[in-house]
């Protein structure tokens, strides 16, 4: 990422990303609870990616921040 946004490939990755990460993150949190380590610590990583999504966001689009 430079200056904010990321290239057409690295943000269909990030979105791929997430989504995979966020059905994880539903079975985990089914099979151990929500406020398991694991699956907080999943959720982190998730809201990483979707902070770099935004920033991608923000940046390409600036009159709608």
């Amino acid at each position: 990422m430079k200056n904010g946004t990321l290239s057409q490939s690295d943000y269909v990755q990030t979105m791929a990303q997430v989504r995979t990460l966020r059905s994880e993150l539903f079975r985990l949190a089914e099979k151990k609870g929500n406020l398991d380590p694991e699956v907080l610590a999943l959720s982190q990583v998730i809201d990483r990616h979707i902070v770099v999504i935004q920033k991608h966001w923000r940046y390409e689009n600036p009159q709608v921040s």
